[in-house]
Parts: structure tokens; C-alpha cells; sequence
């Protein structure tokens, strides 16, 4: 049972793990800890993380988690705090962090300086873009956050913001200021899009392909030009890397007219392999 694996656990290290763990096994969801205050008097406040504030609105959740955190237990509902780097180094402890304002701009810092490993920068904007969408802080300020990743070079951070991104996406797409949001996407997209290119290059890892299949197509849905046209153009050609061929065909479909359905419907009827013709499936729906 859980209770016997924590006896096992506490007789091997000597600690109480069972008392430490009581909370994250015992009951639901996962803490959120705010930092308030300035300088030297600031503080962590722990509360249970809602991404629905109308769930967060109907809870009566009090538990207060054991939270390793950066060298210290939080076990209490706050706990003192000095500093100004980021929490939870290495997204150690399964739990969100609230930074006022102006500790996120120091962050912001961080990132662009590469001050911070991989983990660091993927938690950090997970974080405020859930923050963002439970209502407990501005989308701007995640937004605004993540322009400083325009140099990131990371599969999985890349993965994770443009998650992020595309669910800001979803809920702009019919406002008055998504063709803003649009240019603002393609300056996120632009400058890694560019470095990975269409080619692949020698000795690159296999998650380079990831990479460059994902912000290609981001780039390109996002309207830039040259991209479009030179998917087109690989469209018309035949002649398509396997690995950027759903890239292709979805922003074919999104920019074609009838001549590029007919031959999308003529490849999907063709086509024996089923991994390709879901392919092609998918890309057809995009069309307008």
C-alpha cells in the first residue's frame, strides 16, 4: 500500500515522509504559491491551484502541502522569503508560482541572458500562461513574457509556448485584434523559424525535425508570406521531406484554392499508407 511504501521510505532516510507526503496522495489537486511583498519583506503564500476560476470560486479547499522548494519545507500556509531568482529550480516540486510584476520583469531578464536551464524556462511560462487562464494575473503579462523566448532553442520549451500560444490563438481568432495577435505571433516564431530553416542540416538531433516542422508551420499560420509561398511551392514541385510534409499540406490547404483540393483529395484517395492519408485527411479540413 502507499502507507507501507512511506514506512519504507522513512526507515531508509530517516525522515517523515509519510507526514510529508500525507496531503500530495491523500488529496486532490496541487498548491500554488504566491510570493507578495518587496524587498526584504517578502513572503510565499500557498493555496490549492484552480485553472478554472469558477471552480476556484465554489472550493473550500484549505490543505496546506509540505512543498520542498529551493532548500527550505514550506508545511505551513506562508513561510518567509529574500530574493529575486527563480523558484523551484529545475521544476523540482509539482507546483505553480504567482511572481508580482515587477520579480517577473527580472525573469524576464533571466531568459533573455540564458541565465536559466531549460526546466527553469519551461515552468516559468507554463506557469504564467495558467496563472493568465485561472484569472489570477493579466495575459498580457504571460504574453509580454514571451517575447523573451524569441531565442530559445529548445524542442520542449518551444512545445510548451507554443501550446500556450495556440490557446490564445483559439480565443482571439473571430476578435478585432487578432490580425495584431497574428503579427505579434509571427515575431515569437520568426527569428528560430529562420535558424532551422526548410533543410535538414548534418548531424542535427532528432529533435531538430520536431523543432523545425513545428515553428515553420507556426510561422506560416500565422501568415507569413514567404513561408506560404514556399510551401506552395514544395507542394507543386512533389518533391517534400517527409518529416515537413504535414507542414506542407496543412498550409496549402489553409492559403489554396479548388486546383490544390483536387490534388489534395486525388494524394488522400490514392494513398495506401495510413499514417500519410490521415495526413492528408487532417490537412483537408483547413480549407476555406
Amino acid at each position: 500500500s502507499t502507507e507501507d511504501l512511506w514506512k519504507a521510505l522513512s526507515e531508509v532516510s530517516g525522515k517523515d515522509v509519510a507526514a510529508l507526503m500525507e496531503n500530495w496522495t491523500s488529496k486532490p489537486g496541487h498548491p500554488l504559491v504566491r510570493v507578495k511583498g518587496t524587498g526584504n519583506r517578502q513572503q510565499f503564500i500557498q493555496e490549492r491551484f484552480f485553472i478554472s476560476p469558477i471552480s476556484k470560486k465554489e472550493s473550500k479547499d484549505n490543505t496546506v502541502w509540505s512543498i520542498p522548494l529551493d532548500g527550505i519545507l514550506m508545511d505551513k500556509k506562508t513561510a518567509p522569503h529574500i530574493g529575486s531568482g527563480k523558484l523551484n529550480v529545475g521544476e523540482v516540486s509539482l507546483v505553480r508560482v504567482d511572481y508580482p510584476h515587477e520579480y517577473l520583469k527580472k525573469l524576464e531578464a533571466l531568459v533573455k541572458e540564458g541565465e536559466l536551464g531549460a526546466p527553469d524556462r519551461l515552468g516559468l511560462i507554463r506557469d504564467s500562461f495558467d496563472l493568465a487562464q485561472a484569472g489570477n494575473s493579466p495575459t498580457t503579462l504571460a504574453l509580454e513574457l514571451a517575447q523573451s523566448y524569441i531565442d530559445e532553442e529548445d524542442y520542449t520549451v518551444w512545445s510548451e509556448l507554443t501550446g500556450q500560444l495556440s490557446k490564445v490563438d483559439s480565443l482571439l481568432a473571430l476578435d478585432n485584434c487578432y490580425y495584431s495577435y497574428k503579427r505579434y505571433s509571427r515575431e515569437i516564431f520568426r527569428r528560430i523559424a529562420d535558424k532551422m530553416g526548410w533543410e535538414k542540416k548534418s548531424g542535427e538531433k532528432h529533435t531538430d525535425a520536431l523543432l523545425r516542422a513545428m515553428v515553420v508551420y507556426q510561422l506560416g499560420r500565422f501568415g507569413e508570406v514567404g513561408v506560404i509561398r514556399e510551401a506552395l511551392d514544395r507542394f507543386k514541385k512533389g518533391k517534400i521531406d517527409p518529416d515537413l510534409r504535414g507542414v506542407v499540406y496543412n498550409l496549402v490547404a489553409a492559403n489554396g484554392a479548388q486546383g490544390e483540393w483536387n490534388e489534395l483529395v486525388k494524394m488522400y484517395n490514392d494513398e495506401e499508407n495510413q499514417q500519410e492519408k490521415d495526413r492528408l485527411g487532417s490537412s483537408l479540413g483547413l480549407f476555406k
